[in-house]
């Protein structure tokens, strides 16, 4: 048959067909892929369920929120540990994951965006059964179907891993670094030869974990003058830790440390002896700890330095090596012994610190 004539014969059959098909079937009901209800099991680890379902049904509303996943419904987890979430889409064999590092808006409304990104991505990618082909099949053969490319991930999203508990993405870094500096006073508490104990700075280190968790180092220079021209020195060098929580863009939380703390008394730039008993002796370094409240706040979001600025409320005990709190006595300019009065105990320091954090990639 030539060509010219099978083609108008297919084409009349395609009409007959669409004609008499669209006649008897204008009552039938449409295939369920387009009326099917598509539903999502959401799974809340670590947060407010409620909030999160409320977030993720205004964003998908197109989609039905179940307690129990279908054979064919979406599976969303959302955990969140700290300041880390991760949230997993997973459908069939296909699943998709992102990792948060550190939620810094609304939890609720960031993780429900990133839920229904990762959907929509899968929806879309997926897929879909063409609609049944009403005519007869072809007697000639057909060429095959090209296979389907493969499907690229969005830029947002990374290759899932099994749904399970949240754990550490080794290309995140568990830890961040800050480095501050404050101008500090120092009060004393437990002797009765004033109040004030000295004036000077302090130099901090600290090295944060993604937990909570941080390693603290600490310096601090102080001075205080006295009559005849008389001075006290004292470095304090501390090492300890302790834990801060996020809030919003504030770290609030404690740090214990313990100290060595070497003095020196100074006459204009010159040392001076220290007497004890009518005789010349080496000032013995100061031993003890102390104790502080943080309440850091963050500044510059977005930005990989980060300033932080907070008060500096710390309180600390010093001694001598013999336990008690040490009496200053020098030689005077005019001969003889003097006291200058006791130093170290029990001792309160106010200040603010200003420094720089390191924050963590996200």
């Amino acid at each position: 048959m030539p060509v010219a004539a099978r083609l108008r014969g297919r084409a009349l059959a395609v009409a007959l067909t669409c004609l008499f098909g669209h006649v008897g079937g204008a009552g039938a009901s449409p295939p369920p892929e387009t009326t099917a209800r598509r539903t999502i099991a959401l799974v809340v680890e670590g947060a407010d369920a409620a909030s999160l379902r409320a977030a993720v049904s205004l964003r998908l509303p197109e989609f039905t929120l179940v307690d129990a996943p279908g054979p064919d419904a979406y599976v969303v987890r959302i955990s969140v540990e700290g300041d880390a979430a991760r949230v997993e889409v997973g459908r069939g064999g296909d699943r998709w994951t992102r990792t948060i590092d550190e939620v810094t808006g609304d939890l609720s409304q960031e993780l429900a965006t990133a839920a229904a990104n990762l959907v929509m991505t899968l929806e879309y990618e997926r897929p879909r059964a063409p609609p049944p082909d009403p005519r007869p099949a072809p007697v000639e053969s057909t060429p095959p179907a090209s296979p389907r490319p493969a499907a690229t991930p969005p830029a947002s999203a990374s290759p899932a891993r099994p749904l399970g508990p949240v754990e550490e993405d080794s290309d995140q870094p568990p830890w961040s670094a800050a480095i501050g500096l404050a101008p500090v006073v120092t009060l004393e508490l437990g002797t009765p030869d004033g109040v004030l104990s000295g004036l000077g700075a302090q130099l901090t280190v600290d090295a944060l974990h993604r937990g909570g968790g941080f390693v603290h180092f600490g310096a601090r220079a102080s001075g205080r003058g006295y009559a005849d021209f008389l001075g006290l020195v004292r470095l304090r060098l501390a090492a300890g830790g302790g834990y801060v929580r996020s809030l919003g863009d504030w770290r609030l939380g404690f740090l214990a440390a313990l100290a060595v703390e070497p003095w020196w008394p100074l006459r204009g730039s010159s040392r001076v002896d220290v007497r004890r008993d009518q005789s010349e002796v080496r000032p013995a370094p100061l031993l003890g700890g102390h104790a502080q409240l943080v309440a850091w706040r963050l500044l510059g979001r977005g930005s990989r330095l980060r300033a932080r600025l907070g008060p500096v409320l710390e309180v600390s005990g010093m001694v001598s090596p013999d336990g008690g709190v040490p009496e200053l006595l020098v030689e005077s300019a005019r001969g003889g012994v003097t006291s200058l009065g006791h130093f170290g105990g029990l001792e309160v320091t106010l200040g603010v610190e200003i420094g720089i954090a390191l924050a963590r990639e996200r």
